[in-house]
């Protein structure tokens, strides 16, 4: 992350942005998860969010001022079933944020997170078959078509993300941004 934000700032002249989006999770049951299954989505999902914050920070304040946004999950606010290293990483993205953005606010550095629901990407699709077991009879999709009638697309975060990252929000830092099509909106 060191060499990432030292050759940007060689390439470009300054950052002003930075956004930490990795995510790894393959679903386990929480008593058959073995410890390195937890470290691996540990260390991506959030190790990982530390490391850009911790040496993006830096640049972005010898830049004037910027943004980080970090893109967290859907599952920091519920229980997640099959899920448990991937959602307790993504609700201490959250914290992170909060965290980080009342420690850089005074610095020009605006932190704020995207909370993504379910979204058409290759991660969503790939843990899908062992959620279906999970659930029963129509499984993911049954799930996804009654509360939100589709996927939400990649296109739709990075728009959340471009602007949370822009002037336009300028007043937000510490801010969760919930995309999840209504999902947490109702219990049935």
């Amino acid at each position: 992350m060191r060499a990432l934000v030292e050759q940007t700032v060689d390439r470009f002249g300054a950052l002003h942005v930075m956004v930490p989006n990795a995510g790894v999770g393959a679903p386990a049951p929480l008593l058959a998860m073995d410890l390195a299954a937890w470290r691996e989505v540990m260390a991506v999902n959030l190790d990982g969010v530390f490391l850009a914050i911790r040496h993006a920070a830096p640049a972005i304040i010898a830049a004037g001022g910027g943004s980080v946004v970090t893109i967290a999950s859907v599952t920091a606010n519920a229980g997640s079933p099959l899920m448990a290293h991937y959602a307790a990483a993504k609700a201490a993205v959250v914290n992170l944020t909060k965290t980080a953005a009342i420690e850089l606010r005074d610095q020009g550095v605006r932190v704020n997170a995207v909370v993504p629901g379910f979204i058409g990407t290759d991660l969503v699709r790939a843990t899908a078959p062992a959620i279906d077991e999970h659930l029963g009879p129509g499984g993911f999709d049954a799930l996804i078509t009654r509360k939100l009638g589709r996927y939400g697309t990649p296109t739709e975060v990075a728009e959340a993300v471009h602007f949370l990252a822009g002037p336009r929000s300028s007043f937000c830092t510490g801010t969760a941004l919930v995309l999840d099509g209504g999902l947490e909106a109702s219990l049935l």
